[in-house]
């Protein structure tokens, strides 16, 4: 049995961080240069002290009531003062542990442990702890996936081949490896993402000084609209310059972020259990217990998918979680490469050649939604600059940063159209279909589907074709989408499913 870090006391304070108000709120009535106001502020500074005294005593009566068991088959936490809670966690219903070592936390030798099962409802079954390192060693010497990762499989006979394979699966990928990783799959709208995630946490607000370096901005982008014109005949507004500033600043933080984030990427897998750690600033070690692992998700962009490479994706409850991770196994390889790791990952899954695939007559359906939206797009900016001249010039950039992103989404799905499909083994499926600018490719059991749904709509239903939305057993299932099949061959894979289910 054992406390959790005192730095959890500081957490818990927070929570009722929201008391200060009425400290903010006194001296807000009190801001004035007058004598007799500032005297009466300070004579009732003692309230300020009870209500700051009050916030810190509730986080360490919190702190004191908190308890960590660990028994035989189950890790126990007690929570509660007047109101006791006891969050109970089998050993054997846990699919994965994080390890996560922010850089804040280690001044103070505390670490982060999330706990997380396949429960369904978030939190349900979840239990997260800030650790001393001496108990988080007790944590590895009791949880079983935990334990894998300190003890490794040293007592395992492994064949040449076997060694050969777990040598691949084990080394750390090379730096370009990482570099071409974090360029893939870095975007404007993650940075964005990022930003406003990092500014909400921080709670901070853009200051005045901030708001007055808004001018010089605006000065040194019409500097470089200038410069630009006068080698190019045609006239870009600084609103523009400011624009593609912000895309590219968005992007640079997303890849950055993703760089910091994969850092020290390495993997190393025992019996049942896959150790993965991760991060410079913040580093991370996951404890994934490889039959837990819903499904396989090898994921692609456009140039990954034309020359055959693949960055190897899992769905487990507790790793990649976060709308910042990406659950990645290993970031790039290629098609044969892949197949080896599913090998030594002790799995039948294979990735296989389609069996079933979009009916000729549905490409339309692959391009239909780019085409539309740049259509949409293009007369917006129209009628636009027909009713505002004075703006004409910032109407037509903005309609070729449209035309940009919208004739490569039609290229994405035209490439998609050729490579969605399914292919149906005794036991598992191999399933293929693209989402926005990614390429997937599933490698899940046939009884892990939770929901099916066929779409047809009227012109579907007269030509016999229908599009198939496939849920799979997840913490937070998503639909798959495989457009365009014919009626028969979705209900084909609707029957192997139902087969796998009745078994």
């Amino acid at each position: 049995m054992f406390q959790e870090h005192k730095f959890k006391i500081v957490r818990h304070a927070i929570k009722n961080i929201w008391m200060l108000i009425f400290p903010i709120l006194r001296a807000i009535r009190s801001y004035t240069l007058d004598f007799d106001a500032f005297y009466i502020w300070i004579t009732g500074i003692w309230i300020d002290v009870i209500v700051i005294i009050a916030i810190i005593a509730f986080g360490y009566f919190r702190w004191t009531f908190t308890w960590c068991r660990m028994g035989k088959h189950h890790i126990r936490l007690n929570t509660g003062i007047f109101i006791k809670t006891e969050t109970a966690i089998a050993y054997d219903r846990i699919s994965a542990v994080t390890a996560e070592y922010p850089f804040w936390l280690r001044p103070f030798k505390a670490v982060r442990v999330r706990i997380k099962t396949r429960a369904k409802k978030i939190g349900s079954g979840d239990m997260t702890l800030i650790v001393r390192y001496k108990d988080l060693s007790r944590l590895y010497d009791v949880i079983p996936i935990m334990r894998s990762e300190v003890y490794g499989a040293a007592s395992e006979k492994l064949s040449k081949e076997e060694k050969k394979l777990r040598k691949e699966l084990g080394r750390s990928p090379r730096w370009y490896e990482m570099l071409f990783y974090s360029l893939a799959f870095s975007s404007s709208l993650s940075g964005v993402i990022y930003l406003a995630a990092l500014i909400f946490n921080a709670g901070r607000i853009i200051s005045e000084n901030a708001k007055e370096n808004m001018d010089n901005v605006y000065r040194i982008a019409n500097d470089m609209s200038e410069n630009v014109s006068e080698k190019i005949p045609v006239s870009i507004p600084p609103v523009i310059i400011i624009l593609l500033l912000i895309l590219a600043g968005t992007w640079l933080f997303s890849f950055v972020s993703n760089l910091l984030r994969y850092c020290g990427f390495s993997i190393k897998k025992s019996e049942t259990t896959l150790c993965v750690r991760t991060g410079l600033l913040t580093k991370r070690i996951f404890c994934i217990d490889i039959k837990k692992i819903n499904y396989i998700d090898i994921r692609q962009n456009f140039f990954m998918k034309i020359f055959h490479v693949g960055s190897v994706n899992i769905n487990c409850s507790g790793y990649g979680a976060s709308k910042f991770e990406h659950p990645v196994l290993l970031p790039m390889l290629t098609r044969s490469k892949i197949n080896m790791l599913l090998e030594q990952l002790g799995t039948e899954k294979q990735i296989c050649d389609n069996e079933i695939r979009p009916e000729k007559w549905s490409f339309w359906s692959y391009i239909s939604i780019p085409f539309y939206l740049l259509s949409l797009m293009l007369t917006a900016d129209y009628i636009t600059a027909k009713l505002f001249p004075d703006i004409a010039n910032i109407i037509m950039f903005i309609a070729i940063m449209e035309v940009i992103p919208m004739v490569w989404f039609m290229i994405v799905k035209v490439l998609a159209f050729f490579t969605t499909g399914a292919a149906l083994k005794d036991s598992y499926s191999c399933i293929r279909y693209s989402r926005f600018f990614m390429f997937h490719i599933l490698l899940v059991d046939n009884d892990r589907p939770v929901k099916i749904q066929v779409f047809q709509d009227a012109i579907d239903e007269k030509i016999h074709r229908a599009r198939l939305d496939l849920y799979f057993t997840s913490e937070k299932p998503k639909a798959n989408k495989i457009k365009g099949l014919n009626i028969n061959d979705a209900k084909i894979i609707i029957r192997k499913y139902e087969q796998a289910a009745k078994k």
